[in-house]
């Protein structure tokens, strides 16, 4: 084939890639609340792959992974400087070599709550609530966090079922998506973000904030399925350990506004 055949079969070939990269950015909903897959819902995310933070941008989820190996790592959202009080949540012991309750490892509700809020334009990481609450153990922060953030309010299952709470947010963008709190069948705790829903499948979308390993690859957002009653979890492909699990609490937080008040 003369030289010039093959530049045009280059040429063609680099305008396909071109054109099938802009039809699949097109494809992509505008809100990670329109997710109907976990791809849609990875490709959707704020993700820092340069270990700075990155701001938050309503309507979007921003990924606080608590896995420092991952690529997705960022460190600034787990350490702060000197001058807002030097804490380091990456830190297993004290200074004396004392172990921490609790640290990066075990944060993932933390982690969780932080992304739920990054929908709602608020910028608060795992590190700034122990900032803003001068102390580095917070074994519930959302009601001591969410009190500090003006107009907003915080709703779980004592006010809203699963079902109503998720339909909520997939319709009013004042409303996060549902952070999820459930103990694993061998009695260890998770916390994960459901951002979607796929009716036709009938599986959630879920971000989680410990990324798992399937098949070669890095795995942050995948689906799984509840029981009809959302008390439990059923099928969960790419994250097996949590399949059995009992849903122990489902929060979810709104700004308090027009046709809203707080619950």
């Amino acid at each position: 084939m003369k030289k010039h055949g093959i530049r045009g079969l280059l040429i063609l070939a680099l305008i396909w890639a071109l054109i099938g990269a802009a039809w699949a950015e097109e494809m992509l909903p505008a809100s990670i609340r329109e997710a109907q897959s976990a791809e849609e819902a990875n490709a959707l995310l704020i993700q820092s792959d340069t270990g700075e933070r990155l701001n938050v941008v309503s309507g979007q989820v921003r990924l606080i992974v608590q896995t420092r190996r991952d690529d997705m790592f960022c460190a600034d959202y787990w350490r702060s400087g000197e001058e807002k009080g030097e804490f380091d949540l990456t830190a297993k012991e004290n200074r004396y070599g004392a172990p921490y309750a609790y640290y990066i490892g075990t944060m993932c509700t933390r982690a969780v709550y932080s992304m739920a809020l990054s929908y709602l334009g608020v910028d608060m990481t795992p590190v700034d609530m122990s900032v803003l609450a001068q102390r580095r153990t917070l074994n519930e922060p959302y009601d001591e966090i969410t009190a500090l953030v003006d107009g907003l309010a915080r709703r779980g299952l004592t006010e809203a079922t699963f079902d109503e709470m998720m339909a909520q947010y997939l319709n009013d963008e004042r409303y996060s998506p549902l952070y999820i709190y459930m103990k694993r069948t061998n009695g260890v705790g998770h916390a994960l973000l459901i951002v979607g829903y796929n009716a036709e499948r009938k599986r959630f979308v879920a971000v989680d904030p410990s990324p798992r390993g399937f098949q070669g690859d890095t795995v942050r957002t995948y689906e799984l399925s509840f029981a009809q009653n959302r008390q439990r979890v059923m099928r969960c492909p790419y994250a097996k350990d949590l399949e059995g699990a009992k849903v122990l609490q489902v929060y979810q937080w709104y700004w308090i506004g027009e046709g809203t008040e707080k619950e």
